[in-house]
Parts: C-alpha cells; structure tokens; sequence
C-alpha cells in the first residue's frame, strides 16, 4: 500500500466525519467508519492484484479473474468484516496517536418502562 493512497484515504474519512460533526449516523460511529476504512484498503489490495495479474493476460476481466479465485483465502479473508474492522482499526488507532481525531462516547436516551410495586403514585 503507498503511502499517498492511506493518506488521501483517511483524509477522505476526516473530512466526513467531521462535515457530520454534532451528528449521530453511520459516518460518525467508529465502527462503521473503520469498517469502511478497511474495506477501502482491501478493495484497493484486490485491484492491484487483478492490475498485475491482468498484466499478463490482456483479455482477462475482472469478473473473471475474481470468479476464477473465488476459493483463494486472501480474497475469501478480505472481505470478512471482521477482517476490514481490524484492518480500519490499525488506521484509527494512527490517526488518534497523531492527534488527527478523538473519540467520543455517547449514549442515546432510550424510553425504558419502569415496574412499580405497590401502590400507584403520581408526580404533580
């Protein structure tokens, strides 16, 4: 992987979060956010890998290519999400230790029904 590509990468997902600041959505929580940063790297991985295979064979597409080495481990490992978020998560933790971002913890207010025992009371 080069350098400029993680770079512009996770410049990318900087920018989004921070366009979404204030936010709760998929853009913002960390663990969407480092699956995509992994899935992005892996996608690129398996782009390079088709690139120089297809190098020596012209004719080959991708669909192909990627047909023919369904049963691969690397390509099957790749796009477990697990492995994305692991991948993602090297990404974040870099981009925390340079001080590019910060996390943040916060809890959404749920409606919760509350048994009483006994006697009813109200609240005036």
């Amino acid at each position: 992987m080069n350098t400029t590509y993680l770079i512009s990468i996770i410049y990318g997902r900087i920018l989004n979060i921070v366009s979404n600041n204030q936010l709760l959505n998929n853009k913002t929580y960390q663990v969407e956010v480092t699956i995509d940063l992994g899935r992005e790297i892996v996608n690129k991985y398996i782009r390079e890998m088709y690139k120089t295979i297809k190098q020596s064979n012209p004719s080959l597409t991708y669909i192909n290519w990627r047909e023919e080495n369904s049963s691969v481990d690397i390509i099957n490992q790749t796009s477990e999400s697990q492995f994305q978020f692991e991948l993602g998560n090297l990404l974040i933790n870099f981009m925390i230790d340079l001080k590019l971002i910060k996390n943040e913890v916060k809890f959404l207010a749920r409606n919760e029904k509350k048994k009483y025992s006994g006697s009813r009371s109200s609240f005036s």
